[in-house]
């Protein structure tokens, strides 16, 4: 057992070894004032005696510790590792890093689904981006982007990708002319991989002397990852001999992206995968162009979702006109009858009655709203008089599922959100602001795009929840895409 912090307060288990890699070993670890984190420690030492290496390792230490450093101040980014703790002891030449221990990684995942789905990769993509746009902004290259280095965490049933192992991260300087070739060759740009000799691509990404141009580098690498999410595989043999003549290929033909997806995510991955550094998208282009595939997440500024009938002397939140019901003697009910009232708008109200009693109106869009409902008493939807099942799971609260939507977003993409949408949300959220304001930033629901079901369903749930309607019954998904769609 070894312990490190202000107040030795990280206890490391040097017996336990969660994982090796080529620039340190990561350790079982666990807080004393909070044993109930999962946590672990990664261990980096020098061992070389030859002395111009050892300043090398000691030099390439002192840069992880930097970069960790710039890890740790970013800790509210939810797509960076979370990182406790760093310390270089020089005396002993380690440097300790204390940071979360992750559920799994990328490569582990990869694994079991092999081929990722459109708002599946669009996600991914959407939360690496997040996270790396920290690195970014502090001038900081990662050179070694793959799928084992971006963790996995799991934290109240939500799923965020964590970018993490900065080991040979460099920060770079305007007036850097070249950096060491770095990085495992695979995914490794051309300009930075070992495997490649070509004095022309050196000279081309050292004049890219404008500030952060460098991080193209990185943006080929994730764009050799992508690849693997959206195909199940990769461009090439991972052989030494595959990767030359791929990158060879590369450099006389474009890229072109075999696959029946999204052109525009194929378009993207394409101008991330070409040889040449300064002819690659940049972070900043991808960064903004990945704002729009991820539209279905985010808002835009326009109105969304008008009602088919408003009163026109409502300044704010219209509300639909409902047909009354017709007016029905209680007296006239006998306990535990359930009476069907038709209403021509195909919108149903459900009143509970006592003793058991209902009034149930026919719905044949399926959607209803139910008050004054006792406990165990539900909702019969299109069924023929005498044959309906009581179950009160067929409904949905329109305010709470989108709530619940809107507090996830806020959770992982706050980062990138602006103010102005995270004022409306968060006003929203706390009652001081209606859904229209809501429904002004989406306005942005694509039929031919692929949804994953938690945002058809919020999509869903705005629509009617725009129409007055505080219940809806729970579809399907197909059949919320066709509600949406009409």
């Amino acid at each position: 057992m070894h312990t490190v912090g202000e107040n030795n307060e990280y206890v490391i288990n040097t017996n336990s070894v969660v994982g090796k890699g080529n620039y340190g070993i990561v350790y079982g670890c666990y807080c004393k004032n909070n044993s109930q984190v999962q946590l672990c420690a990664k261990i980096t030492q020098i061992y070389s005696d030859n002395n111009s290496n050892k300043e090398q390792q000691e030099k390439n230490i002192r840069r992880e510790k930097q970069i960790t450093e710039i890890v740790q101040r970013n800790k509210d980014n939810q797509n960076l590792v979370q990182v406790q703790y760093v310390k270089y002891d020089k005396d002993t030449s380690k440097l300790i890093v204390i940071m979360e221990k992750c559920a799994s990684n990328l490569d582990k995942e990869w694994k079991e689904i092999n081929v990722y789905q459109e708002a599946m990769v669009i996600d991914f993509l959407s939360q690496f981006l997040n996270g790396y746009k920290a690195l970014y902004e502090s001038n900081v290259i990662h050179r070694d982007i793959k799928p084992e280095n971006i963790l996995i965490q799991n934290i109240d049933g939500q799923k965020f990708y964590r970018l993490a192992d900065f080991g040979i991260g460099r920060i770079c300087k305007i007036n850097d002319f070249k950096l060491t070739k770095a990085g495992t060759p695979f995914y490794a740009s051309p300009e930075l991989n070992s495997l490649i000799q070509d004095s022309e691509l050196d000279n081309k990404f050292g004049l890219m002397k404008q500030d952060k141009q460098k991080s193209v580098s990185d943006v080929y690498s994730l764009g050799i990852l992508l690849h693997q999410l959206v195909m199940g595989g990769y461009p090439c043999e991972t052989t030494p001999t595959g990767i030359r003549q791929f990158m060879n290929k590369i450099k006389v033909d474009k890229f072109k992206l075999n696959a029946r997806i999204n052109p525009k995510l194929a378009d993207l991955i394409e101008r991330m995968i070409v040889y040449n550094p300064q002819e690659r998208m940049t972070f900043d282009t991808l960064y903004e162009e990945c704002n729009r595939f991820t539209m279905m997440r985010l808002p835009v500024a326009r109105p969304v979702f008008k009602p088919i009938m408003t009163n026109p002397n409502s300044a704010i939140n219209p509300q639909p006109f409902l047909p009354k019901p017709p007016q029905i003697n209680s007296q006239q009910i006998l306990p535990n009858q359930i009476l069907f009232v038709n209403q021509p708008s195909g919108q149903g109200i459900i009143t509970i009655q006592p003793s058991s009693q209902g009034i149930i109106t026919n719905q044949p869009s399926g959607l209803g709203i139910i008050t004054n409902q006792p406990s165990g008493q539900g909702l019969i939807t299109n069924q023929p008089p005498g044959q309906g099942i009581i179950t009160p799971q067929l409904l949905l609260n329109t305010k709470e599922e989108i709530c619940n939507y809107l507090k996830k977003i806020l959770k992982i993409h706050k980062n990138t959100l602006s103010p102005q949408s995270i004022k409306c949300f968060e006003d929203f959220i706390l009652e001081r602001t209606p859904l229209s304001e809501i429904g002004n930033l989406y306005n942005n629901f694509d039929k031919t795009l692929t949804y994953t079901p938690e945002e058809m369903q919020f999509y869903y749930c705005l629509k009617y929840g725009m129409l007055g309607q505080q219940q809806i019954t729970r579809k399907q998904y197909e059949d919320q895409k066709r509600d949406l769609s009409n």
